[in-house]
């Protein structure tokens, strides 16, 4: 399958983490070359943000409520996540990182890319990357003018539904089931992502779902998805 790659990783393959895990240090004496060349961004999960001893990630950006996007240096047999305390040490700015960082993220391999449904698309691969691909879906999907609805639900997978008229309305359905059906099919790799379906349009990412008491999903009113749909339904 996608996830078997046979790296390390200084993230805990457990879901809950369990006891806090340490960090990997990040090499010294790196290159800003050899930095620009193995950074990625990473999305991570806002509630595991403490649970690594004596490591903070103030630096990290919002993504979408529950997830943040991070960094970390991409080695062939290792992944190692940079942290608060390791940034200020590279010879690379933040902002430099970030955009490096993603540039790399975006040209990590797919291995399978299928519509599993007419407009449902999956995107899946070894890399542990793919989920972070969705902070540029254009580079991955291509342009989508009404934007995109989309489930990260670990990091090698995600499902993307572009809206592109009232035929979407009924495929969001088969999106959360979907997404429900990885979940709780098999232990995800490097734990669960996140449940919720996203919606992004415009680079700004907006989390649709929750669960309510009775444990179905439920889905937000939003402004920036109903307008969405009303344009592209009447074709503007």
């Amino acid at each position: 399958m996608w996830f078997s790659r046979g790296r390390q990783t200084d993230v805990s393959d457990a879901e809950p983490f369990g006891p806090a895990p340490t960090l990997k240090p990040v090499p010294a004496n790196l290159t800003a070359d050899d930095v620009r060349g193995r950074v990625r961004t990473q999305l991570f999960r806002t509630d595991h943000a403490d649970q690594f001893t004596g490591s903070t990630f103030a630096y990290a950006r919002t993504f979408s409520d529950g997830l943040v996007i991070g960094l970390c240096l991409d080695y062939p047999d290792d992944v190692v996540t940079i942290t608060d305390q390791s940034i200020g040490a590279l010879p690379v700015s933040v902002d430099e990182l970030f955009w490096f960082g993603q540039l790399n993220t975006d040209k990590e391999p797919v291995d399978e890319r299928v519509e599993v449904m007419p407009g449902l698309h999956l995107v899946a691969g070894e890399s542990f990357f793919i989920a972070a691909k969705t902070a540029n879906l254009p580079g991955v999907l291509g342009a989508a003018p009404f934007g995109t609805l989309f489930t990260v639900p670990h990091r090698h997978l995600l499902l993307a539904l572009p809206i592109t008229g009232k035929d979407t309305l009924s495929m969001v359905e088969h999106l959360v089931g979907a997404t429900t059906k990885v979940i709780t099919g098999a232990q995800a790799p490097g734990g669960v992502l996140s449940p919720d379906v996203h919606f992004s349009r415009n680079q700004v990412v907006t989390r649709m779902t929750s669960v309510g008491d009775d444990g179905r999903v439920v889905f937000a009113a939003d402004p920036r998805l109903g307008q969405a749909f009303e344009e592209a339904i009447n074709g503007r």
